[in-house]
């Protein structure tokens, strides 16, 4: 077993909060919305086909279910980092490497009784590029010379979701869990001219558009575990954001029409199944409804993930020969087109597990490798390899504290 101290146990919390300024929500598709999108699964998951809805045969850290909250007997605190690199392909065989650093999301779980109360922040959505372009222009009718100039696009859209979850244990392993969603989000976008004009007195253009949105959800779910499998589903409710707008030039601020920002009504169905003790399948099934989106019509979209774990019990003997282990698939049809043409993701992962020195402190490890889009049919692709590491437990709350000061134990007399 491996032993980190409580000092060791801050240190990684501190590093990844410092580290949470960058994003890793990187897709060339961001010009066209929010490709990256987090269904709010824990990094064991991740591992695993990016499937939990239904696995009720673990302790599950990540909500995309509410009722998966009962799986916790225990006060449980959970995050995770993210990291890795996003490779973006065009046509014209243009490649862009970008570097991607994250903290997705944590959550805490608190039991008491046959209630359960839990809560997470995580990055719902997101959605980042930044495009440089440069190139010439002739000024033969003066100098006869070749400038070079530069145009710039930036993009930076995310939306954050704070989910506050109840959850309730019935007989025969039924439960359900709901609660309220609070999503704060921004989406901006600015465009920088250079054409070197500064040495003559001229401005360069700049233009910059900001979008703010907030508004509160409702997520509901119920969960069916027996001993050897268990059956889940999900739905969050769609809304309407309340949007607030501005535009910014070198001259000005000013404000835009309130535009709507939407987000929709998302259906989930997940099924664990566990035989021999040791062999486990699970797989779940997304499905989103649609409206009208910031002006452009997007369509219904889905995902799809499956994946397959050995999870043998563990022993002090032989530690490497019962580490967990998963791998999962999954395949992801995006809510927007590029080019008239419908976006597809397809990703696979592999994960395990270390555990730490108590049964529920555990450190989960996921690597996962995602293509989205194709060169050959949008002109445009995303290729990424993303290591993420989740860290459990941390039994600080259930620690017993010594209430007696140590004392002398008096020796009996000897009376003869």
């Amino acid at each position: 077993m491996f032993k980190i101290n409580l000092i060791a146990k801050i240190m990684i919390i501190l590093a990844i909060i410092c580290a949470s300024g960058l994003y890793a929500g990187n897709s060339i598709f961001s010009v066209a919305g929010m490709p990256y999108q987090y269904l709010g699964n824990d990094v064991y998951s991740q591992g695993l086909g990016d499937a939990s809805i239904g696995d009720g045969l673990r302790l599950v850290h990540g909500y995309s279910n509410p009722a998966l909250v009962n799986t916790a007997n225990t006060v449980n605190f959970y995050t995770a980092l993210k990291s890795g690199y996003v490779r973006y392909n065009t046509e014209n065989e243009g490649h862009f490497t970008d570097e991607a650093l994250d903290f997705p999301f944590f959550s805490i779980v608190a039991p008491y009784r046959k209630h359960r109360f839990a809560f997470q922040f995580n990055s719902s959505q997101s959605g980042n590029v930044q495009n440089r372009l440069i190139t010439g222009y002739s000024e033969a009718s003066t100098t006869g010379d070749s400038t070079a100039y530069y145009e710039e696009n930036l993009i930076d859209s995310y939306i954050y979701k704070l989910d506050l979850y109840y959850g309730y244990r019935f007989s025969q392993g039924w439960s359900i869990g709901l609660g309220p969603n609070i999503y704060i989000g921004h989406r901006e976008q600015e465009y920088i001219q250079d054409n070197g004009f500064d040495s003559t007195g001229q401005a360069n253009a700049r233009y910059k558009s900001r979008y703010t949105f907030t508004n509160v959800g409702l997520t509901a779910g119920f969960l069916k575990q027996s001993a050897t499998w268990s059956i889940g589903a999900r739905y969050e409710m769609g809304r309407d954001f309340d949007t607030e707008s501005e535009y910014f030039t070198i001259h000005s601020t000013e404000e835009l029409e309130d535009d709507t920002y939407k987000l929709p009504h998302r259906f989930g169905l997940g099924f664990a199944k566990k035989w021999l003790g040791k062999f486990k399948f699970v797989s779940d099934v997304n499905y989103e409804i649609w409206d009208d989106f910031m002006g452009t019509d997007y369509h219904n979209a889905w995902k799809v993930g499956l994946g397959f774990g050995y999870e043998p019990k563990v022993r002090k003997n032989g530690f490497w020969k019962y580490v967990p282990l998963r791998v999962g698939v999954s395949y992801r049809e995006l809510p927007f087109d590029y080019n008239n043409e419908k976006i597809y993701e397809q990703a696979a992962s592999f994960g395990f597990s270390l555990p730490l020195h108590s049964k529920i402190d555990k450190i989960d490890i996921a690597v996962e490798y995602l293509i989205r889009g194709d060169e050959s049919i949008h002109g445009i692709e995303d290729r990424s390899l993303m290591l993420n590491i989740g860290f459990s437990g941390f039994d600080i709350f259930k620690k017993v504290y010594r209430r007696t000061e140590p004392r002398e134990i008096p020796i009996k007399e000897d009376i003869n």
